[in-house]
């Protein structure tokens, strides 16, 4: 009895070895600034962070002439290769607007694509002076 109960723990332990890598608690990355002003009574705000490995993020709302909220913002942080990813950003009526080196972009438009976007505007322009003539 005594030997299965030793041979049992034996094949146990053999079994479900310790996992040290995987027990091991992560190392804290440090918060290096971490800058926020309170919301005012327009709802605007804005904060800055910085983190110790590599991460910032920026943000600001504000109300814009019209009474409407536009948010403009920044952040950036390290892809594993190493490149620094750096996008800016505008938020407001319109939808969001990222700008990046790191975004993909569209192809240019041929000559004959051009000048079809010419036409349409011309058309769009002559249909507009058309209705206002009616009214």
């Amino acid at each position: 009895m005594v030997v299965m109960v030793v041979g049992g723990t034996t094949l146990g332990a053999v079994q479900f070895p310790p996992r040290l890598d995987e027990e091991a608690a992560p190392t804290p990355v440090p918060i290096l600034l971490n800058q926020r002003s309170p919301i005012d009574s327009h709802g605007g705000y804005s904060f800055r962070v910085k983190t110790g490995n590599g991460i910032s993020h920026s943000e600001s709302r504000t109300a814009s002439r019209h009474g409407k909220m536009i948010t403009k913002g920044s952040y950036s942080f390290h892809h594993p290769d190493g490149t620094v990813h750096d996008l800016s950003y505008t938020a407001d009526e319109n939808g969001f607007h990222p700008s990046s080196d790191l975004l993909p972009t569209p192809f240019p438009l041929e000559p004959w694509q051009e000048e079809q976007v010419r036409f349409a505007e011309k058309e769009r322009r002559l249909k507009a002076l058309r209705d206002a003539l009616k009214n």
